[in-house]
């Protein structure tokens, strides 16, 4: 596999942060969602317009991380466990995490 896994954990409101990451992506990229960017796995207006950033890419959340906030992920986004989002990053050469 190629491509860089995406380890998000900043809030929808991060716009800028949204944009430099739509800037970074290629094709061959993948997304995780994990703390407060797990609100991006939701239903709303504003999770929606953060998802544009990667549209086309695949996307996952950590289960556990929706389970704490109540959220259930929209359809073509996968909750995995933490053992899934290490066996991920192993599949991947490189890993990028974007904090707040």
């Amino acid at each position: 596999m190629s491509g860089t896994l995406h380890l998000i954990a900043f809030p929808p409101s991060r716009h800028d942060l949204l944009a430099l990451l739509r800037s970074t992506l290629v094709p061959e990229d993948q997304l995780l969602l994990m703390e407060s960017a797990v609100l991006m796995a939701g239903a709303g207006v504003a999770a929606e317009q953060a998802r544009a950033a990667w549209a086309g890419h695949r996307c996952q959340v950590i289960e556990d991380d929706l389970t704490a906030l109540g959220i259930r992920p929209v359809p073509g986004i996968d909750a995995i466990s933490w053992v899934e989002a290490i066996a991920l990053s192993e599949q991947l050469p490189r890993s990028l995490s974007w904090w707040p």
